[in-house]
């Protein structure tokens, strides 16, 4: 069987990525000061593993809980520290496997330049979360990590996000309604599409949507470790970065 390295059109979203009609949001970052990244590589934990890619997943962090007590990392001053508001974030785009086993580090990769970094800083404030999603994940799709983020953004940002904070302040809220929710402003995504990610006590951290190999939202395999549509769930208000719908 053929392997989707490299499946996506490289035209369609290279151009405007490197001209930024990509990164715009709602506000504008005065300046970026992220730390340096340093270069990632396979290893005995996560080994280089090529395999065919069956599908993707989009992963979004939501920052007010990945920045619950974490004020005083260099690391995580720009996405935590005073001024900077985050609400719903780009975790990265992961290209999936049969029964689980997805392919990583499927290529050598070099420092990002600073050019994408600031670029996609607005939307994914680490640097070091981008080398490493470049590394890991977008190795196995392209050769030019301006290609891969292109794609992580453009399918971002064609998102809307449902009222977080009017989801946070129901105390009954379950991982099917917040998927529910979610898909009833993105009209092309199915609830089963999305799947809910929590941290300790059950507090959202994540949400991940699932793609097929033309990046379109499908309905997720089934994964035991998904949390269960009537599980309770948490979320800690936050900045709204977008207007809802």
């Amino acid at each position: 069987m053929k392997k989707n390295y490299g499946v996506f059109d490289k035209s369609i979203f290279i151009g405007a990525f490197l001209s930024g009609s990509l990164a715009g949001t709602v506000f504008a970052q005065t300046s970026i000061s992220l730390p340096r990244p340093h270069i990632e590589t396979p290893n005995d934990q996560t080994p280089r593993r090529l395999t065919p890619i069956t599908g993707y997943t989009l992963a979004l962090g939501w920052s007010p809980e990945y920045c619950r007590g974490k004020t005083t990392r260099a690391a995580d001053a720009y996405q935590c520290g005073s001024g900077h508001f985050f609400g719903i974030t780009l975790h990265g785009l992961w290209p999936e496997g049969r029964q689980g086993v997805y392919p990583q580090y499927c290529r050598e990769t070099t420092l990002l330049p600073s050019t994408i970094i600031n670029k996609m800083a607005e939307i994914t404030p680490s640097a070091q979360i981008l080398q490493h999603e470049w590394a890991k994940h977008g190795s196995c799709m392209t050769t030019k990590p301006e290609e891969y983020f292109a794609r992580a953004s453009a399918m971002f940002r064609s998102l809307h996000w449902p009222d977080m904070n009017k989801l946070a302040s129901d105390p009954d809220l379950t991982a099917g309604q917040f998927s529910a929710a979610f898909a009833a402003v993105n009209h092309d995504i199915d609830p089963k599409a999305v799947k809910v990610i929590t941290a300790r006590r059950n507090w959202l951290s994540e949400i991940w949507i699932c793609y097929d190999l033309d990046f379109k939202s499908k309905i997720c395999d089934r994964d035991p470790t998904a949390l269960p549509p009537e599980a309770k769930i948490k979320l800690k208000p936050g900045f709204q970065l977008r207007p809802t719908y």
